[in-house]
């Protein structure tokens, strides 16, 4: 842990990333298999890499992303897919990280792109002081009592005129009766509402592009085998999948997953 992080001041720790990652695992790279994209692309997938990224993000292999708190390594994968960049991840857990180096070897990326470090640390980022063009994290800020710890560390690493892109989930409404309440408790359920969220990044640093409910509906933040619910969720999702290809899935407080801010270093 970073000098000065007090427990107190994480709702997880290394251990509780090496159990979740060495229960779930790699979850691969880009499907080469069109049909099962077809498939298993989510609403939120769909509309995040193909529509909201590409209205705010510049592309090209001379661009510099961090992704904190990057293992398994899958979202690596597809903003060298969709982006062209040069990638680089962080995670503090080991086990993620060996299924993280495991799967940017597949695309022909070295381990030195994956690093091992508590990304909230001073010394993290003092090493990487402004050294990238795009910061991202999915699923981080939420497991600090006080996000804007978080939100500091993305930015100390981020380039002037650089992009900040952070999304987490939202476990309130329809999803908040599907989790576990060991779950729930890693998480920070004040700042998923979109007035909390928004308010986090409201500093002079920052220039607000986007920020809003995302997804659509994805049943699988909720995918488990522990009982036959969860197990039939995989195949109920596939329906939705389909059926946000053909009608639009609105955006709410009850049934969005997720929750997105893209803003750009002034």
């Amino acid at each position: 842990m970073s000098a000065g992080l007090t427990k107190e001041e994480r709702l997880t720790d290394q251990s509780y990333w090496d159990a979740t990652w060495k229960r779930i695992g790699s979850e691969g790279e880009v499907d080469p298999n069109r049909f099962r994209r077809f498939l298993f692309e989510t609403p939120g997938a769909r509309i995040f890499w193909k529509q909201i990224l590409p209205r705010f993000l510049p592309t090209g292999s001379d661009k510099r992303l961090m992704h904190l708190g990057s293992a398994p390594g899958r979202h690596l994968a597809l903003f060298k897919t969709y982006f062209g960049y040069d990638v680089h991840g962080a995670d503090f857990s080991p086990t993620g990280l060996a299924a993280q180096r495991d799967l940017l070897a597949r695309i022909g990326l070295d381990e030195t792109h994956s690093i091992l470090a508590d990304v909230l640390s001073q010394d993290f980022r003092r090493a990487h002081a402004e050294a990238f063009d795009v910061v991202f994290s999915g699923g981080l800020i939420e497991h600090f009592p006080n996000p804007q710890i978080a939100v500091d560390a993305h930015l100390d690493i981020l380039r002037r005129g650089g992009f900040l892109v952070i999304s987490i989930p939202n476990l309130t409404g329809l999803y908040r009766r599907m989790m576990a309440p060991d779950v729930l408790a890693a998480h920070n359920l004040q700042i998923m509402n979109l007035p909390c969220f928004r308010k986090t990044f409201e500093i002079p640093q920052l220039k607000r592009l986007y920020c809003g409910y995302l997804g659509g509906l994805n049943l699988g933040i909720a995918f488990g085998e522990t009982t036959l619910f969860q197990r039939m969720l995989p195949k109920a999702q596939i329906v939705v999948n389909l059926l946000a290809r053909v009608v639009r899935i609105p955006e709410t407080p009850w049934n969005s997953p997720f929750l997105l801010y893209i803003g750009q270093k002034r």
